[in-house]
């Protein structure tokens, strides 16, 4: 099953294996802005323009609950791995932390240690802390219970532009640029201290954790992956991408593979040993949006604009199939 947001307002639940729309859920009034699924597949968040989370059953397209306390539009969404709750982040300076098993949500006041829009979150797999970054030049780390402030990240360079969280919930990446250069720092999730970082002469756009937390993903604004190994302190190896690789628009891991995906639909795969660039592949609709490259790197999700649906992308056979919506 595969979910898409839109800009007119509807989620659309997909049968991947049919290539058939099961569900088109209504009810947001304005473009919608970010979408998570539960790990277990049962729910779907949903908020953007309207300032309203949504909560929907995974199976039915049913509505369940509206969240609403935001008083200026969601920009992030996420679910948390273990507790059967979720953190949104808004253009109103604030996060809330919801419980989406309770009303509980109805009592809770939102979260306010920014001064302007929080544009990026990161929560631990055990739900426990999440990381916010806005664009009043600071990252913060909460705990998610009782939504108290444990720690200011403050980077002096530039403005927050990314933020994650290692696979073993102990280190935090962030991402912060000027006009350019950008700032990449690796910080102690439990004690906020800053344990390295490098600073690089262009701009980023996206940082990742490599799958087993020792490397760190850096994709760069000059067609260049850099790949730092943080925990050597400045060491680190640069990849230079074919050219017309655009703007990166998601970087996924997979073992000792990286996939990297750009705006332009041009996908490459780099091999973290031998820092070989193989696979190259360019999608059949430039003008695109990429969704998500999937963890095995073997299918690029993307919004087409001309077909005005969700789309496929099977890398290996270089196939697409566009799922074209209904009423």
């Amino acid at each position: 099953m595969l979910v898409s947001a839109s800009f007119d307002g509807t989620l659309k639940i997909w049968d991947a294996k049919k290539h058939q729309e099961i569900h088109t859920l209504r009810g947001h009034k304005g473009e919608i802005y970010s979408v998570a699924v539960s790990s277990d597949t049962k729910r779907i968040i949903s908020g953007g323009q309207d300032m309203i989370m949504r909560l929907w059953c995974f199976h039915t397209g049913e509505l369940l609950s509206c969240f609403e306390g935001h008083s200026d539009p969601i920009n992030s969404l996420t679910l948390t791995s273990e507790k059967f709750q979720a953190v949104s982040g808004s253009s109103d300076d604030s996060f809330r932390v919801w419980n989406l098993d309770t009303s509980a949500h109805l009592k809770q006041d939102r979260s306010r240690g920014h001064s302007e829009s929080v544009i990026a979150i990161a929560v631990t797999h055990d739900g426990s802390r999440c990381v916010t970054a806005s664009f009043d030049g600071f990252f913060k780390v909460w705990m998610c219970e009782n939504k108290k402030e444990c720690f200011t990240l403050k980077d002096p360079k530039g403005y927050p532009e990314n933020v994650a969280i290692s696979a073993d919930d102990r280190h935090v990446v962030s991402l912060s640029s000027d006009s350019l250069s950008c700032s990449i720092k690796v910080w102690d999730l439990l004690d906020g201290n800053q344990i390295s970082g490098i600073e690089l002469d262009n701009k980023a756009g996206l940082v990742r954790f490599s799958t087993d937390g020792r490397l760190v993903i850096i994709g760069c604004e000059d067609e260049r992956v850099v790949i730092w190994d943080w925990q050597n302190y400045d060491k680190k190896r640069v990849v230079t991408l074919p050219s017309s690789f655009t703007t990166f628009a998601e970087i996924a891991c997979e073992g000792n593979i990286i996939y990297t995906c750009s705006r332009n639909m041009k996908v490459c795969q780099i091999d973290l040993g031998s820092l070989e660039v193989s696979a190259v592949r360019q999608g059949p609709y430039p003008n695109c949006t990429p969704v998500v490259v999937l963890p095995d790197g073997k299918t690029v999700l993307f919004l087409s604009l001309a077909y005005s649906g969700l789309a496929k992308w099977t890398l290996s056979f270089n196939s697409v199939f566009v799922y074209e919506a209904g009423t």
